[in-house]
């Protein structure tokens, strides 16, 4: 008996850990566009997805968190009036060891498209604390968002931005506060004495040896991005190093890939492992020109930014790209590699070579300069465009959470010409392991190339922030697991006799007949943990809602008849929202 209750525990153990580390799912309006920007694993066992939607008129900032089996637990967004908001980085927020909600970067744009960058701090359920916003260079319009935000260890927080006046970028970073509430302790729009433009891309925290013998190190801010000099037509990568408490510069030093363009998209800090290997940066982008580049990676040491370039290609790829994203320290052992995620575009399908496809890809470099990937998959439920935002996080083994990694970005969903939110959680070594989207090896090769150049700079400070009031609001979208099915749904769920009333556990919510025969309706039964406002609405196929309800659902168990004899042939999705009940059901009705 023992025997038999220890395999069912370790087979109940190896389905668990298989199902919260192996998801990949869409989500978001089939009617109009969404997009991921930023993500990070939650306590929990959970997630969080930082995006920006033109689901509800104007842009606005959208949080979409995830439950343990990739589902989705909350989606709301923010936005204030008529203004439009827009996200591009998100960080955990702490008291102590307990989390208690998000700092998120990026822009409210102003009258004539120019946009000032904000950090807005949140609760767990992203309804804006407050919101500081970085007020014009002396009454002078410019166009500046923020990039990155990086909390820190003493729960400070750093944001990171561009700057844009007349095509002409320069680097904005500032530091808050936490122990005072957001109170300001510097900020400064950080720019070139040698007529260069520095267009700021992610940031990331990092350490850099001091240079005097038993010295602690000195916590670092370091800035990847783009640099251009006034009149060419070529821009290179650069990296840039600053003090994080005090916001002094400490250098900057440009990468030149031997090509026309290159440029960092993201960058990630490696301590040192011993006095062969040294402290490390590694910036990931994109290099090349005509829309068809390759990725773009630079190791840099971590004290004088004094680096090594190289060039990677995928195997198989037509007239296309591939582009490394986001990048993030590997689970590895040895603490020497990092994992970078992004996308191929123009990719040679395996099983039909005539036929090209884009997909999400990660893969696993070591720091060691020119090194091949160790691994690499991309996931072939995955379907991102050239423009994409994409990032990754490790997610650290613990008794609660399997380690892995947490990938977003963006992907069609079924039955749209739109590209929505798309969330990828794979196990240490990037693999998904579902039979039904599965991840596929693909080769990389390598090249090596490069030039660096330390570059002047200078910087002026800005005094104050000034406070926005933007607000949350509850959405409904639609979920796809990778197979497409509806989450929350099947093809035949329902019951087989009519009279008789289904036993729920919980909340919950079922359909039948399904699928639906000739002209009779259909009941949609459902219990309720306690009465509240809730909303069901029916989509078609297209994303047209054809059917709705609002009203008060009670406490306790309760049927609602849809009017499916009006409706023609074919795949509906049926869809309740209520503050303990968040379900997509799919429903056939066959005239």
């Amino acid at each position: 008996m023992k025997l038999i209750f220890k395999i069912f525990a370790l087979i109940f153990c190896c389905f668990y850990f298989q199902t919260a580390q192996a998801q990949e799912s869409t989500f978001g309006n089939i009617t109009n566009q969404e997009e991921a920007t930023d993500g990070k694993p939650i306590p929990a066992n959970k997630s969080i997805v930082l995006a920006n939607t033109l689901s509800f008129g104007t842009s606005k900032i959208c949080l979409t968190r995830l439950n343990a089996l990739g589902a989705v637990e909350m989606f709301a967004t923010i936005q204030q009036g008529s203004f439009q908001y827009f996200g591009k980085s998100i960080d955990l927020d702490y008291t102590g060891t307990t989390h208690t909600g998000y700092f998120i970067t990026g822009a409210r744009q102003l009258t004539g498209g120019l946009r000032q960058l904000i950090l807005i701090r949140t609760d767990l359920n992203g309804t804006p604390i407050w919101t500081k916003m970085l007020p014009n260079v002396d009454g002078v319009a410019v166009d500046e968002c923020g990039v990155s935000v990086e909390r820190q260890s003493n729960g400070d927080v750093v944001v990171v931005g561009s700057s844009n006046k007349s095509g002409f970028f320069k680097i904005v970073m500032a530091r808050f506060s936490m122990a005072n509430n957001g109170t300001l302790l510097w900020c400064y729009r950080y720019g070139s004495d040698l007529g260069l433009s520095f267009e700021p891309a992610e940031a990331c925290n990092g350490m850099r040896p001091s240079p005097n013998p038993g010295a602690p190190p000195v916590a670092v801010i370091a800035v990847t991005g783009k640099y251009t000099k006034a009149g060419p037509s070529y821009y290179h990568t650069f990296l840039f190093l600053v003090n994080a408490q005090s916001g002094t510069e400490i250098w900057r030093q440009t990468y030149n890939s031997i090509d026309a363009q290159d440029e960092g998209l993201d960058v990630v800090y490696k301590p040192a492992a011993n006095e062969f290997d040294p402290a490390q940066y590694m910036v990931v982008g994109q290099k090349g020109i005509d829309g068809h580049p390759n990725v773009w990676v630079v190791r840099a040491n971590a004290s004088s930014g004094a680096g090594t370039g190289a060039i990677y290609n995928a195997a198989g790829l037509w007239y296309g790209g591939f582009v490394a994203r986001g990048v993030s320290l590997s689970l590895h052992s040895s603490g020497t590699r990092a994992v970078v995620c992004g996308s191929i575009l123009g990719f040679s399908k395996p099983s039909d070579p005539s036929l090209f496809i884009n997909r999400t890809f990660a893969m696993e470099l070591p720091f060691a300069a020119g090194s091949a990937a160790t691994w690499a998959h991309y996931y072939n439920a995955s379907d991102p465009i050239y423009n994409v935002s994409e990032s990754i996080s490790r997610i650290p083994a613990s008794s609660a959470t399997p380690a892995g990694y947490f990938i977003t970005g963006a992907s069609l969903f079924g039955g749209s010409a739109y590209y929505n939110q798309h969330a990828i959680r794979t196990n240490s070594t990037g693999k998904l392991g579902l039979a039904d989207c599965p991840e596929v090896p693909f080769l990389t090769a390598v090249a090596s190339g490069m030039t660096t150049t330390l570059k002047g700079n200078n910087k002026v400070a800005v005094t104050s922030w000034n406070t926005d009031s933007p607000n949350r609001t509850t959405r409904i979208f639609i979920q796809q697991r990778c197979d497409g099915v509806p989450f929350g749904g099947g093809d035949a769920e329902g019951r087989s006799d009519e009279n008789e009333v289904p036993v729920f556990a919980s909340s919950e919510a079922k359909l039948f007949p399904n699928p639906v025969i000739g002209n009779q309706p259909a009941q949609l039964s459902i219990e309720m943990a306690q009465t509240e406002i809730a909303q069901v609405e029916v989509f078609d196929i297209t994303g047209k809602q054809i059917w709705a309800f609002e009203g008060v659902l009670d406490n306790g168990y309760q049927e609602m008849e849809l009017p499916t004899n009006q409706w023609t042939s074919g795949v509906y999705l049926v869809r309740l929202q209520s503050t303990v009940l968040n379900k997509t059901l799919k429903l056939i009705v066959n005239r």
